[in-house]
């Protein structure tokens, strides 16, 4: 019987459980566009966390101050502490008085405005300068209140800050204020407290709620109190 040559091939790339090597085991397969796509989702989404907390971070400087075994505390000096003290007393603040213990003399408000001296020079009494010009700081204002003649009932404030610098140290706003007043007093003045702020004067406008057959006052210019952060509109005649 002659010896024929037979070739088998799977024409229908079928599989066959008959060997090992030929099974797939149990579990979660992806295919490689399916894996593509998922490890591109990861980047994208990545990247964007990135930009989120850039722009919300804004531009902090983290700046640490640290202090080795050998570095010691600056301590004030008791006559910083009585300066420090005068300057709270002066301002109204009553308590700070039992916590300055460390001051050489207790330090009250009425000893604020006593302990001032006249600014000037020392000279002897042939006219002649004895050294270099000793000056004296003013004592500290302590009437700040605002008069009692009008009374504010109502406030309109309009502010547009301005968010485009993130620095916080260069931060501004502009904007305007209504403010609706009683007048319980007759004066030709009225009395705000204003601090850091421009103030533009030629937006002011003074007005009765109801106008009077008489006359009403007229805002004619402005002062201002640096010492008690005043700025003060100047009618030409009393509000009844």
């Amino acid at each position: 019987m002659a010896r024929d040559k037979f070739e088998l091939s799977d024409m229908n790339d079928s599989q066959t459980d008959l060997t090992p090597a030929a099974r797939r085991g149990r579990g979660c397969f992806v295919s490689l566009p399916i894996a593509f796509v998922l490890v591109l989702l990861a980047a994208v989404v990545a990247v964007g966390v990135g930009i989120i907390v850039h722009f919300a971070g804004g531009d902090r400087d983290v700046v640490c101050h640290c202090m080795g075994s050998d570095t010691v505390p600056e301590r004030p000096s008791a006559d910083q502490i009585k300066q420090e003290c005068i300057a709270q007393a002066g301002a109204g603040d009553q308590e700070i008085c039992k916590a300055c213990q460390g001051a050489s003399t207790p330090v009250s408000p009425t000893s604020v405005t006593g302990s001032a001296t006249a600014a000037g020079t020392t000279t002897s009494a042939s006219g002649s300068n004895t050294g270099a010009p000793t000056t004296s700081t003013p004592p500290k204002v302590t009437d700040v209140r605002l008069p009692t003649a009008v009374y504010p009932q109502h406030y309109d404030v309009e502010l547009f800050p301005d968010m485009s610098d993130l620095n916080p140290d260069n931060f501004t706003f502009r904007g305007s204020v209504k403010i609706v007043v009683r007048c319980d007093n007759a004066t030709d003045n009225i009395t705000l407290h204003v601090n850091v702020l421009t103030v533009n004067t030629s937006t002011i406008r003074f007005y009765p709620e109801t106008p009077s057959a008489t006359g009403d006052p007229k805002f004619v210019s402005s002062e201002v109190d640096k010492d008690r952060q005043f700025f003060i509109l100047k009618l030409d005649k009393d509000m009844q």
